[in-house]
């Protein structure tokens, strides 16, 4: 409800100024919800949790006029130290 305020606000402003959203993307990691990831988590629920929040991301994203969608994964979570190599992660950093 908040959000749809939000939303056509933010659209008529776009309508008055003439700004068009570039791109949009959805926030899954700094929730601890997401600590295993959101797309990658293992439980069922906060997958689910994340494709919803995905797709209200989208569906907002149409709304503005959005160019582009972003899917950023990352910093995707994982359970265990054993679900990486480490080596390779220090290597990119």
């Amino acid at each position: 409800q908040n959000l749809e305020a939000v939303t056509d606000y933010m659209l008529k402003k776009q309508e008055e100024t003439g700004v068009s959203l570039l791109w949009a993307t959805q926030n899954l990691f700094s929730n601890p919800r997401y600590m295993n990831g959101g797309m990658t988590n293992p439980d069922l629920h906060v997958f689910c949790y994340a494709a919803a929040q995905i797709q209200k991301v989208m569906d907002v994203n149409n709304k503005l006029g959005g160019l582009n969608h972003v899917f950023w994964g990352g910093r995707e979570g994982y359970q265990s130290l054993l679900n990486t190599q480490i080596k390779k992660e220090c290597d990119h950093m």
